[in-house]
């Protein structure tokens, strides 16, 4: 009889201490969202909208020779990767 009166003490404190850990969790998370959405309202009031701006569309100019450029860089780094491995 003691036994399962143990059983059920030990299982409702963890219960209660899962609740405990979770309440505080959640009250930590809720003071770092309002820290983070607080620096967007000072930049705004310092700044105005210079700090927002729209981004604009970068293309290259020559796409083919920076796809060569980077693909054989690419294969440099394959060469190495399989040079590691064969060691191994």
């Amino acid at each position: 009889m003691d036994r399962s009166r143990e059983k059920s003490a030990n299982a409702e404190n963890r219960l209660r201490l899962h609740r405990q850990e979770a309440f505080t969790l959640h009250l930590l998370a809720g003071q770092l969202a309002r820290a983070a959405n607080g620096f967007g309202l000072l930049a705004s009031a310092l700044f105005g909208r210079l700090l927002i701006m729209a981004t604009k569309l970068h293309l290259a100019e020559n796409a083919l020779a920076l796809h060569f450029f980077l693909e054989r860089l690419e294969g440099l780094i394959d060469i190495i990767v399989a040079n590691e491995n064969l060691h191994a």
